[in-house]
């Protein structure tokens, strides 16, 4: 007997101390206390206390497989109390992967428990029932829930007082402004009195009368209702707390449609860092916020800082709700409209490129007579893309042509490149002539390590000068001698003396 309560005194001792670390959202450490008390001993307190840590880090299906092992655990040792607060939480989690006929059979079973226990348990099964008939969009079932609610509890009660906001909040998404504002405000007056002004289910209420008028488009009414609620829930659940995280998605997406500046942001990154410090980081929770920052990202033109929220949370979506449900669904969708969208912005900038730097090295591209005295023709070259070739017998130092083209600093070499190729040429230490920028044709001079062309800087001009006597129909060709310093880059000039790359060697 005494090794018997030793041992259920260790398992208490270590189901404590992993609730206090659950409420720490030291959700490892609680997994772990957790694993240990039930080494010790099979307790149903500690298999609940072990789904609810899988369950608040998102891993529904880790979570179910405690809460049934709970569920059956509790038939030798029963708890009505504990087994109603199982059948509401897999109903829960039911309702997160969009499983509402799951989630109704668990509330179902749960309601003839909760009637044998008190009203108050029946009252809490019943609300739950609404919830889930108001997300599943079952609203008139909602609304008898409801009236089950009023009539079961005094007129004058708190659990009224719910009964009546989830009726207000029923009415309004039916349409029916005129039935759910009173029933709203009734419920708040009647928390008030009983609860206390700063209390969480007053809270509740606000917010959902500011719900009621932002969806009536009375912005500034919703805003400052919301902003109530807020200060209230910090004070009676903590600033740090789910719902003041809720509170904060909802100030944020109002200040979006208001186009508040950068308040949205701020707001939800507030309440990324409550919910990530509360549920953990892969919880859909989570999920949902990184979407919502993300769509604000798309809405402000940051594209790039919008793809990789979306993708991240995608990827919570597809672990804990799975890769068909809506949630997941819809945050594909718009992943999907950013890349579009981030793909329209690189075409229309391809655009931009091509109408600033035209490219130059089209067939039949005419040579500047002005500055080339012999008749020279661009065609395709069996070195690279398209030549210039020699139209009539060229002397042996001859000025063949002049580089031309836009004079701009070295230091802007980089920025100069289009399609991965170069038409710069170094004029001097510090300026090279961009023949993509009105150049004269010789720009389209290959490269090779034996060529018939060499440069001659005279005056502050470039010019091209025959090494040898060219004939008709040959490849007009300059040793571009790219740095060794630089990328490396092959050559295919086919000449025997070939290095083997454009750099120098």
């Amino acid at each position: 007997m005494k090794t018997t309560a030793l041992t259920t005194e260790k398992a208490a001792g270590l189901r404590q101390a992993a609730s206090l670390a659950k409420d720490l959202g030291q959700w490892r450490r609680a997994a772990w206390l957790c694993r240990r008390s039930l080494k010790v001993e099979n307790h149903p307190a500690t298999l609940y206390l072990a789904a609810s840590i899988h369950f608040g880090r998102g891993e529904f299906a880790k979570a179910d497989e405690f809460y049934y092992r709970t569920l059956a655990t509790l038939r030798s040792q029963p708890d009505p109390q504990l087994e109603i607060d199982t059948l509401l939480q897999i109903a829960e989690g039911n309702v997160w992967r969009g499983w509402f006929d799951q989630a109704e059979r668990c509330l179902r079973e749960a309601l003839p428990i909760a009637a044998k226990l008190n009203d108050a348990a029946v009252s809490k099964v019943l609300e739950n029932t609404a919830l889930l008939y108001q997300i599943a969009g079952r609203n008139k079932d909602a609304l008898a829930i409801c009236d089950r609610l009023l009539a079961l509890n005094p007129p004058e009660s708190a659990q009224a007082a719910t009964a009546m906001r989830l009726r207000g909040e029923v009415q309004a998404a039916l349409g029916r402004p005129q039935e759910s504002a009173p029933l709203i405000r009734r419920s708040i007056d009647i928390h008030r009195r009983i609860l206390g002004d700063t209390h969480a289910e007053v809270a509740a209420g606000l917010a959902s009368l500011a719900s009621f008028y932002e969806s009536q488009s009375q912005s500034e009414r919703a805003d400052m209702l919301y902003r109530e609620a807020l200060a209230m829930t910090e004070t009676s659940c903590g600033p740090d707390s789910p719902e003041s995280a809720a509170l904060l998605n909802n100030l944020a997406s109002l200040a979006l449609q208001n186009g508040d500046g950068d308040t949205p942001e701020r707001l939800y990154r507030r309440a990324l860092r409550i919910k990530q410090r509360v549920f953990g980081k892969h919880h859909p929770e989570v999920a949902r916020t990184l979407n919502n920052l993300a769509v604000l990202y798309k809405a402000q033109g940051r594209l790039a800082d919008a793809e990789p929220l979306f993708r991240r949370a995608i990827r919570i979506f597809e672990t804990s709700l799975g890769r068909a449900h809506p949630q997941t669904c819809g945050c594909l969708k718009n992943l999907a409209r950013l890349v579009a969208a981030q793909s329209k912005e690189l075409l229309a900038k391809v655009r931009n490129l091509e109408t600033e730097f035209r490219d130059v090295s089209q067939p039949g591209q005419p040579i500047d007579p002005r500055v080339t005295p012999f008749r020279v023709e661009v065609r395709r070259s069996p070195i690279h893309d398209v030549g210039v070739f020699a139209a009539e017998d060229i002397p042996e130092g001859a000025r063949v042509t002049e580089y031309t083209g836009k004079r701009a600093p070295r230091r802007n070499l980089p920025a100069r490149r289009v399609r991965n190729r170069i038409y710069c040429v170094r004029l001097d230490n510090r300026t090279v002539i961009d023949g993509a920028i009105g150049g004269s044709g010789a720009q389209l001079i290959n490269h090779c390590c034996d060529p018939n062309l060499r440069p001659v800087r005279e005056a502050g001009r470039l010019y091209l000068v025959s090494r040898r006597a060219i004939r008709a129909g040959e490849e007009l060709t300059i040793d571009y001698t790219f740095s060794r310093y630089v990328e490396m880059v092959p050559c295919h000039c086919g000449s025997p003396k070939c290095r083997g790359t454009i750099n120098r060697k």
